[in-house]
């Protein structure tokens, strides 16, 4: 009886050790003030769809003025975004609402290049747009990339569902795989000075 209540002891406390982890990664910041700009960062398009609407959904509901929509060429000539663009509009963004960086090939150059468009437009809060597994590694690039300027980052997760969720990433296989991804890039971001 001993040994199963100490395992019972021992497995709730690894699912908190790893439900902490999954709320980590997560990093929401809730914020209540329109932002002047949402850095929504590229990828394939299953990944990229649900920051697309997140970004829709604070522009609608008046939470975010404009967009920077970054990311390289995703086929052909056509580059992650001006794909972005695409389903903005169809979601309703004015395309005057819209600026693109289409050169950034990673979350460190996502933020890279986008300083200067945040320099040039004079923008002081920044809304981060990452999936909710990987949205920490954005907002600690973000506030390595901005560094000396005096901006609020604001972090707004977009969601992973059905792939990853904070509570229950643990026990599916996509979501070990998506959390040691996450983690182990964020051991190599930290190793290249990216964070």
């Amino acid at each position: 009886m001993l040994i199963f209540v100490f395992l019972v002891i021992l497995i709730l406390l690894l699912y908190l050790l790893l439900l902490s982890v999954g709320f980590w990664l997560r990093h929401e910041t809730w914020f209540d003030e329109t932002a002047d700009v949402a850095i929504v960062m590229g990828s394939i398009p299953r990944k990229a769809l649900p920051r697309i609407q997140k970004a829709a959904d604070l522009y609608h509901r008046k939470l975010v003025r404009k967009l920077i929509l970054t990311g390289q060429p995703l086929v052909g000539d056509l580059t992650e975004a001006q794909w972005l663009r695409e389903q903005a509009i169809k979601l309703g963004v004015a395309e005057i609402d819209i600026i693109l960086e289409e050169k950034a090939t990673n979350s460190a150059e996502n933020m890279y290049y986008s300083r200067p468009i945040i320099e040039a437009n004079g923008f002081c809060s920044v809304i981060i747009i990452q999936q909710e597994f990987s949205q920490v590694r954005g907002y600690l690039t973000a506030r390595k990339q901005f560094a000396g300027l005096s901006l609020k980052l604001i972090n707004q997760p977009a969601s992973s569902h059905p792939y990853w969720d904070k509570w229950t990433w643990m026990f599916h296989r996509i979501g070990w795989r998506y959390t040691w991804a996450t983690v182990s890039r964020l051991i190599r971001y930290r190793r290249e000075g990216f964070l």
